[in-house]
């Protein structure tokens, strides 16, 4: 699968599922004191960015490793996330049979 931008992502996203976001993110922004609301935003943006490209992933817009990519996650943090929020992993017997040939391989050389 290719590789998209992030702003393709969220276009594919359903209008009222990126509005339910916003609208969610400006309410609690409406109610914080200015100091708060200067930490917040940076933690809020984190997690508006983590919530639309999980639903990007979930209506298969993206990959498992797009996702890891745009929230700069390592592999293990990324399943974690995915597990997370009930997302099982694509990984098959047949991606088990072939990690454990490279290891061999590896230990082997």
């Amino acid at each position: 699968m290719p590789t998209r931008k992030f702003s393709e992502l969220i276009q594919a996203m359903p209008t009222e599922r990126q509005q339910s976001i916003q609208k969610r993110f400006e309410e609690s922004l409406a109610t914080m004191p200015s100091d708060e609301l200067r930490k917040a935003r940076e933690i809020a943006q984190i997690q508006l960015d983590a919530a639309l490209v999980l639903e990007a992933h979930r209506q298969g817009l993206s990959t498992e490793a797009e996702l890891g990519q745009f929230l700069r996650l390592t592999r293990l943090s990324r399943d974690r996330f995915l597990k997370d929020h009930g997302i099982d992993l694509a990984y098959s017997w047949e991606d088990l049979e072939l990690e454990r040939k490279m290891h061999r391989d590896i230990a082997g050389a």
